[in-house]
Order: structure tokens, then C-alpha cells, then sequence
């Protein structure tokens, strides 16, 4: 009976780590980081921009079944989130919305995306944060790519 039972807890070990989702870490564009590190601005006027847009690379070639980013606040408030899958066809696909979501200090949130399909995959992932109520509050940005 313990020979089976060891047996058993044997071959559930040897089966876990294939059933762990392989991810990858993609690159800010332009900074060569895989987090995005900002204080929020305010909101665009006509004569300024903010920064609440982030996009991420895609490697050429990359299969993934879905991406994965992870926002950090420092601070309480309502943030704006939005996860856009960005195509070779000048089209995006929202992959998550939601205006004024609450999340409190050093929270973290999670938003998941799929591709259109395995042969149509983003170049960029696009995440926006932001907010007029969250001006000056600090968030980290990661995104990943993963395989399952």
C-alpha cells in the first residue's frame, strides 16, 4: 500500500511542472525593460499629452495563448485600465476595459487577453492606466506572454 501511495505522489510530481503556464516577460518598447515604472500625469489638454499609454513588444514570431498584465499601485484610487491587443492590420482588440476601477495601496490587478487565434498574434500589447482622480500616483506595468 505505501509503495503505490509513493508511486502515485511520484507521478503527480513529475506531471506538475507541464501543467504550469510558460510565460515571457515582453520589453517596453523603447526602454528595453520589462516593467513600466511611471508617476500618472494629468489628462491630455490640446497643447499636452499624458502617459498613460504603454505599449509592450511582441516578438516576431512569438505563439502565445495569452498575455498577462499586472498593474501595481502605490496609492488608494479610481484607476482607468485598458488592455488593447495591437495588429499588423492597424486594428486593435480590447481585451479588458474598466473605467474607475478601485484598487487600494500597493494593490495589484490582473488583466487577461487572448490572440484572435494561434497565426494572429500582436505585434504590441497596449495598457493603458491612468486617471484624472489618480494624477501623481505611482504604478508598475509588467506584461507577459504565455504558451498555456
Amino acid at each position: 500500500m505505501q509503495i503505490k501511495l509513493v508511486f502515485a505522489l511520484l507521478g503527480l510530481c513529475l506531471l506538475a511542472p507541464a501543467s504550469y503556464a510558460q510565460c515571457t516577460a515582453l520589453k517596453v518598447v523603447g526602454s528595453g525593460l520589462t516593467s513600466l515604472n511611471k508617476a500618472i500625469s494629468p489628462p491630455s489638454t490640446i497643447i499636452t499629452g499624458n502617459n498613460w499609454n504603454g505599449d509592450f513588444i511582441v516578438p516576431p514570431g512569438a505563439r502565445y495563448r495569452r498575455y498577462v498584465t499586472r498593474v501595481k499601485t502605490d496609492k488608494n484610487g479610481q484607476y482607468d485600465l485598458k488592455m488593447v491587443l495591437k495588429y499588423n492590420d492597424d486594428r486593435g482588440d480590447v481585451a479588458y476595459e474598466q473605467p474607475a476601477r478601485p484598487m487600494g495601496n500597493n494593490d495589484t490587478f490582473t488583466m487577461t487577453g487572448r490572440p484572435r487565434s494561434s497565426k494572429q498574434q500582436p505585434f504590441q500589447v497596449n495598457v493603458l492606466v491612468g486617471g484624472p482622480a489618480v494624477v501623481g500616483n505611482v504604478v508598475t506595468v509588467t506584461v507577459n506572454g504565455c504558451t498555456k
